[in-house]
């Protein structure tokens, strides 16, 4: 009997607040609250009509580059989603606001920034590569742009132990 192959899973480090829905429920409530006051009998129903399109819209343009990488990245195509995530980096780089804000922003619920994001996984991608030098350099500027990044500490140690 021949063996399966079998999908390696890419490990998912998410950190999410349950706190941070509290500004998203806001906007929610504030929109309702507008289309009440307009005199809208429907105020609820459009509310969440608008928080919804909101939602996606933010989520599918503004990360766009970032979706996209994830993408390949999730299907172990690592050296493509390199230049993906690198271009995630650059807009929430020149567009701080938008990644500091982001539960706001993009409706996002995460502790990690977007850039923070993009460099870990521009890293894992690289020690899936075997490029562990390109990978170490890579967790080291996560450092020092993100001092407490345990995911950069952590990954390093790893790397520090293979040896490589």
């Amino acid at each position: 009997m021949a063996a399966k192959d079998t999908v390696t899973k890419v490990p998912k480090n998410r950190q999410y607040s349950f706190w941070l829905v509290i500004p998203q429920l806001t906007v929610l409530v504030i929109l309702v609250l507008g289309f009440s006051f307009l005199g809208y009998l429907d105020a609820l129903l459009l509310g969440a009509a608008v928080y919804y399109l909101l939602f996606l819209g933010l989520r599918r343009f503004v990360s766009s580059d970032h979706r996209r990488a994830m993408k390949l990245f999730s299907a172990g195509n690592y050296l493509e989603a390199i230049p993906q995530f690198e271009k995630s980096y650059a807009f929430f780089n020149e567009h701080k606001w938008v990644d500091n804000f982001r539960t706001i922003t993009l409706f996002s619920t995460s502790l990690i920034s977007y850039r923070e994001i993009a460099l870990a996984n521009i890293a894992y991608s690289y020690a899936k590569e075997n490029r562990t030098a390109k990978a170490r350099e890579v967790y080291e500027r996560m450092l020092t742009e993100f001092p407490n990044s345990i995911i950069a500490e952590q990954s390093l140690k790893v790397l520090n132990a293979k040896g490589k």
